[in-house]
């Protein structure tokens, strides 16, 4: 037993000389087979040495003889999500574990050739663009939409973002969509009331995020040249004002009457039709 307790206590040495461990192996495998209670301490060492230590073979070998089964290392099986679970983790940011973000982003676009599936049914649009652009929002996404969403779902999205100004989406995520598919035919006619939108949208961005402020420049001047009977008009105030306005911006600001309305205001940015 004196053996035994020596190998235990000098574990790390034995491990590392491969003579040394056959030699003390070659004094307690034949005590092991008259001695219940050698054997039974051998198991419970080899087994423990075989679950958490690194072990040559011919080591491995050796500590085999002692037990039944060898335990395996307990290891934690990733669960098979759905991509509407993906989705959600990577909209709430709450990732499962036994995942990364990067590692969720890859599988669901492995999965999908194209980001949105099921686009004719109106209330699983709905869903996936809730999952997509609330908050926190999945930008990662919209990035991938130019390349992996057929043109006619894009024009879908599109109308939805711009029919009714949603709270419960993410302005920036938002108004990154716009800027990536404004130059598409169908963004060349714009409604009053999807003006009013995309202002509201800009503005929540830069008043929620004020380091955003150059994306909603950015997209303002590629929205001048959607529609040519509109124009932008800065203001020099600080802080400055946006206009969209009327071509004959000097008849327009000598009768300010004559503009058709001012159909939004919203924390500096002014939209004139």
């Amino acid at each position: 037993m004196a053996a035994v307790e020596h190998l235990e206590g000098n574990l790390k040495f034995f491990l590392g000389d491969r003579e040394a461990f056959n030699l003390i192996f070659a004094v307690l495998g034949p005590c092991a087979k008259v001695y219940p209670s050698i054997k039974s301490r051998l198991s419970t060492f080899s087994a423990k040495v075989l679950k958490s230590a690194a072990t040559s073979p011919a080591i491995e070998e050796h500590l085999r003889q002692y037990v039944s089964k060898v335990p395996v290392s307990p290891c934690q099986k990733k669960k098979d999500l759905t991509d509407e679970e993906v989705l959600v983790a990577l909209c709430t940011n709450n990732i499962i574990p036994g995942y990364s973000r990067a590692l969720l982003l890859d599988e669901l676009l492995q999965r999908r050739i194209e980001i949105f599936t099921r686009v004719n049914e109106p209330e699983e649009l709905d869903k996936q663009m809730l999952a997509i652009f609330g908050r926190p929002g999945i930008e990662e996404l919209v990035a991938q939409m130019p390349r992996r969403t057929p043109l006619k779902t894009i024009e879908m999205v599109f109308l939805k973002l711009l029919a009714v100004f949603n709270p419960n989406y993410n302005p920036c995520t938002v108004c990154m969509f716009f800027s990536l598919n404004v130059i598409r035919e169908f963004c060349r006619i714009w409604t009053i009331p999807q003006w009013v939108c995309v202002a509201r949208y800009m503005v929540e961005m830069v008043m929620q995020e004020p380091l955003q402020l150059k994306m909603a420049v950015d997209l303002i001047e590629h929205l001048i040249f959607v529609d040519p009977n509109v124009q932008l008009i800065v203001d020099a105030q600080d802080p400055p004002y946006y206009y969209f306005e009327e071509p004959d911006a000097a008849a327009t600001r000598r009768h300010p009457a004559g503009l058709r309305a001012a159909h939004a205001k919203f924390s500096g940015v002014y939209l004139y039709l």
